[in-house]
């Protein structure tokens, strides 16, 4: 039986009847760069495990922790190339927020028509599902605009979907946030 919890103020799993806990951080992709597992709830039969992350700089959200296997051949890779922000002069101002992504294969070709689904998220409440379709040069840029002065803005990318392709989340650059300018 595998058991999972929090200590220290990080998720953990131990798995079969002498698992030694270890911290669920180490077993996250790299993909998600910075992304912080701050406590785990129970691991279901599908070896998923609802946990609370810290995506936005100061603000914790539920997400659901689910085993990946990398993908080697007939791959979506995405990678979150920059973010840029509009200045904001008073919080009455509304951020605009731009992501540019890029879809490759698992040789780097970049690839056209790649419909990819994300979320902007804030410090405090926002939760705005974006989507986009990649150009003959293999790039999207998804945008957000909205309310100022509400701390950092992340975009988490969910999912990358091309007919025959498999989305691969071991590799790129899933999540990226940034603090619009004052």
């Amino acid at each position: 039986m595998d058991i999972t919890g929090t200590i220290g103020g990080g998720g953990v799993i131990a798995t079969g009847p002498d698992g030694v806990a270890q911290g669920l951080q180490a077993l996250l992709s790299p993909a998600y760069g910075t992304v912080g597992i701050t406590s785990a709830g129970s691991l279901n039969a599908k070896g998923q495990i609802l946990a609370s992350v810290l995506l936005v700089q100061n603000s914790r959200r539920f997400a659901r922790l689910v085993p990946i296997n990398p993908c080697t051949k007939s791959c979506v890779r995405v990678a979150i190339q920059q973010m840029t922000a509009k200045m904001v002069s008073t919080c009455n101002t509304k951020n605009e927020v731009t992501a540019d992504l890029i879809a490759t294969n698992e040789s780097g070709k970049k690839l056209a028509g790649v419909t990819i689904k994300g979320r902007f998220m804030d410090d405090y409440w926002m939760n705005k599902s974006v989507s986009g379709v990649t150009n003959t040069a293999g790039v999207v840029s998804l945008t957000h605009k909205g309310p100022g002065c509400v701390g950092a803005i992340a975009l988490f990318v969910e999912s990358a979907q091309k007919v025959g392709k498999v989305f691969d989340q071991t590799q790129g650059m899933l999540t990226k946030s940034i603090i619009p300018p004052h």
